[in-house]
């Protein structure tokens, strides 16, 4: 121990001795020297960390200070981000951003590790976060176009909602749409940051060129601002540009898709005309639903148009939408035009196994009316029903087409059948009866044929004039009764002939035929 100390001290002697004097007389001096390590990025998600979604930035000037200000060196950040200050003689220090180097655009959002203590050897870091201005969404609407801003807010759709990359976002001071967003994963309620360029887009300001980053994922999304349809075609004179809207009790005046392929609906709820449009790669599976005619509730962002003069609502799937349908009479259907949804709530006159054809007439109060295409129903002849249709037109009558029918009650007591001539029955009674349950008695077979079908068809007439019947082979009827000369009281459904003008009937059953 008292050797190493003695050397120690000897060692220390030397050291001391030849820093006081050197053989030229002069002082010599040991310099201790250290290094600083640090490195620029872009910080994305605003955690003063680099994660691989943030961006390192080059070319960004920093320069290293004495604690009393003087300039000690200066350099640039590589491709990598990174800057070294290498040889620091040992002591304190800050280190400085020249932001000139960063354009307009960018600033330092947080500094890790500016001002330094190097020592012999040591190496000091520093962490240097950027991130952009940030606005809310009401002041990135003023500022001038060509300015980066990032706005943080709720995502109010799905980076993938509408197929063509715009994110719409709201904070508590309004809403503003980026445009040509890069792909991400952004749902509709994530919290995220959205960094764009400002511009303007069919007269409205947007973020263009557009990077999301998520914050949190399922924020709870604003409660839409309630419009009227006139109201939605205006954004509210602008104010509510790329907010979410919502139209209720609003008519479906027309349906048509556009060169795009979007599907435009124009509806109104009685204030003026707006339009829905829906994009073909949105996720929509009803289409066939909207329809004119039907009420419409609807929520979507409101856009637009290219005119820059009107805004459209754009949902973003099938739940922003609900569809209803005005009830009608039997009679009030068919005076509407071809096209329109409707609902009609009747009797069936026959079932939907029937026929075997999806074909069901029903009837109300002011009379009878063919539905055909029905969707399968466990429906029977006497069954109460609420149908949803289109009015179409078929032999130049009205009927309903594409029906979704639901049983509302079973056993009701049907009408009786309306008694009346063959003559009268062939001719619908001038029209009035078409669809109807009618009965003819005492009708002379006038002759049989089976069709190729594989229906048997007879003519009958009591003698003032003939009409067609038609038994389906679907029913299971024994035809050995009919035949030339025998006489017939018959039921059965009037349904018009081909090219229209006249009807045959149309029995249900065997209960429909009685053979004197």
């Amino acid at each position: 121990m008292r050797r190493l100390a003695a050397a120690s001290l000897f060692a220390l002697t030397v050291v001391a001795a030849a820093c006081a004097t050197s053989d030229a007389g002069n002082i010599v001096t040991v310099n201790t020297t250290g290094t600083d390590i640090g490195i620029a990025f872009i910080d994305r998600n605003h955690n003063n960390l680099l994660d691989v979604t943030d961006t390192p930035l080059q070319g960004v000037r920093v320069t290293l200070f004495t604690t009393a200000g003087a300039k000690v060196n200066t350099t640039l950040t590589l491709s990598t981000g990174v800057y070294v200050f290498s040889a620091i003689p040992s002591g304190s220090y800050r280190i400085v951003v020249d932001t000139t180097t960063l354009g307009d655009s960018l600033r330092v959002s947080h500094m890790d590790g500016q001002d330094i203590t190097v020592g012999n050897r040591d190496t000091a870091k520093t962490v240097i976060a950027l991130g952009f201005p940030t606005s809310s969404a009401a002041v990135a609407r003023t500022l001038a176009q060509g300015r980066k801003v990032e706005v943080d807010g709720i995502a109010l759709n799905s980076w993938a909602a509408f197929g063509d990359s715009t994110l719409s976002i709201v904070d508590s001071s309004g809403a503003i749409r980026a445009t040509r967003v890069a792909p991400v994963g952004v749902q509709a309620g994530d919290s995220i940051s959205l960094v764009g360029t400002v511009s303007l887009l069919n007269g409205q300001p947007v973020l263009a060129a557009g990077t999301a980053f998520t914050l949190a994922s399922a924020k709870p999304l604003p409660a839409p601002v309630a419009l009227s349809t006139a109201a939605a075609a205006s954004a509210g004179g602008g104010k509510y540009d790329a907010t979410l809207a919502h139209v209720t009790g609003a008519v479906i005046l027309s349906s048509q898709v556009t060169s795009a392929g979007e599907l435009d609906l124009a509806v109104d709820d009685g204030s003026g005309v707006a339009d829905v449009i829906l994009s073909p790669r949105g996720p929509f599976t009803n289409t066939a639903a909207y329809v004119p005619g039907a009420v419409l509730d609807a929520t979507g962002i409101l856009a637009p148009a290219a005119s820059g003069k009107s805004w459209f609502l754009r949902p973003r799937a099938d739940a922003d939408l609900q569809v209803s349908y005005p009830t009608v009479t039997i009679a009030q259907a068919r005076k509407l035009p071809v096209g329109r949804r409707v609902q009609v709530v009747g009797l069936a006159l026959n079932g939907w196994a029937t026929f075997a054809d999806s074909t069901v007439h029903i009837v109300d109060a002011g009379g009878a009316i063919r539905a055909i295409r029905v969707n399968p129903v466990n429906l029977f002849a006497g069954d109460s029903a609420r149908f949803i249709a289109t009015i179409a037109a078929s032999n130049g009558e009205t009927i309903l087409s594409l029906v979704n029918a639901t049983v509302l009650g079973t056993g009701r007591t049907l009408p009786d059948a309306q008694p009346l001539t063959t003559k009268a029955a062939a001719a619908a009674a001038g029209g009035t009866l078409d669809a109807a349950l009618v009965q003819v008695k005492s009708a002379v077979v006038q002759d049989t044929l089976t069709l190729p079908t594989g229906d048997f068809r007879m003519h009958v007439d009591d003698g003032s004039g003939p009409i067609t019947v038609i038994l389906d082979r679907d029913l299971g009827l024994r035809l050995s009764p009919f035949i030339p000369t025998a006489t017939l009281d018959l039921t059965g459904l009037l349904v018009p002939n081909t090219g229209g003008g006249s009807w045959f009937l149309k029995p249900r059953a065997a209960s429909d035929t009685f053979v004197h």
